[in-house]
């Protein structure tokens, strides 16, 4: 019997040590279910990611972009590359994850079972062992995204988890969805929620988007995120923040997602709230003092 192709599909930028430590882990992984090769897309690094890999894993391959790729113009390189070589499926993963030995063979069962089904990892605090995602569902009629399970034991989850939305830090998909819906939004999310907006939009295909708790990554929690900006960056560095989009919060990015899975009133309702807690956010950090945002910070966490 033919095994199945699969392209792991990894953009890097800028942190070599970390990513030479993930490839040893993925590049190790050996499998009689199916061929695993390893894609790695270096976004113009300037501390020698690219030699360095070169140098240490002659069966990794190697594409490189000018430093305007970002996250979804590196991953839609992966894709694309997928698309013109025969595989079967992509693997999208992030470099930071610690991943275990089955954490492949474990999507890769699932996934098999319907082409139609997209998996993902069960994602894990680095610190704790505990749930730091678990897909995303919406609630309400104005869809607002809440989080599964965040915060639990893994072992307190039992069985596959059937999701509205999820995230590409370890996720298995079959090429023949690239086929059908084509690549990321890499205009309107160059960085942050273009998996959350693409897996949304294969659901809307008909795809089932699944997360499997058997397979597990472990990584750190992000510190990218607005609620450490508040609390640790002065008032210009926040208001500068939004107009960087390597944060999630940056302006054109809160625009776009507000409409991901919301058409017209639904995302017009949803960009007002977005629009007044973040306005309000700001205003606070001008006014009130640190120990006051942080507290405000803690009592909604």
């Amino acid at each position: 019997m033919k095994k199945h192709k699969i392209l792991s599909i990894i953009p890097v930028y800028n942190r070599a040590d970390q990513t030479l430590k993930f490839l040893s882990a993925l590049s190790g992984m050996k499998s009689e279910l199916y061929d695993l090769d390893i894609l790695v897309i270096d976004d113009g690094s300037t501390d020698q990611t690219y030699e360095k890999i070169s140098a240490n894993f002659n069966n990794v391959i190697l594409e490189k972009g000018d430093g305007n790729l970002w996250w979804a113009g590196g991953v839609n390189m992966g894709l694309k590359y997928a698309l013109g070589n025969t595989y079967d499926y992509a693997y999208i993963v992030n470099d930071d994850n610690i991943i275990k030995k089955d954490t492949l063979d474990a999507l890769y069962k699932e996934v098999v079972l319907d082409d139609n089904y997209i998996c993902t990892s069960l994602v894990l605090s680095v610190d704790n062992e505990l749930v730091l995602n678990a897909g995303l569902n919406y609630t309400g009629i104005f869809k607002k995204i809440i989080e599964n399970r965040r915060g639990e034991r893994a072992d307190d989850i039992k069985g596959v988890m059937n999701v509205d939305l999820f995230g590409s830090r370890s996720t298995l998909m079959p090429v023949k969805c690239i086929k059908e819906i084509g690549l990321f939004d890499e205009k309107r999310f160059p960085q942050h929620y273009s998996d959350l907006e693409y897996f949304n939009r294969a659901k809307e295909y008909g795809y089932k988007l699944l997360v499997i708790p058997s397979s597990i990554v472990l990584t750190s929690e992000n510190t990218n995120y607005l609620h450490h900006y508040i609390q640790n960056c002065t008032f210009f560095e926040l208001l500068k923040a939004y107009t960087n989009i390597r944060h999630p919060f940056h302006y054109k990015t809160i625009f776009y997602r507000c409409y991901v899975g919301r058409r017209g009133f639904r995302g017009s309702i949803l960009l007002f709230r977005e629009t007044t807690v973040h306005c309000s956010w700001i205003t606070l950090k001008f006014f009130a003092p640190n120990v006051l945002l942080k507290r405000i910070i803690k009592s909604i966490k």
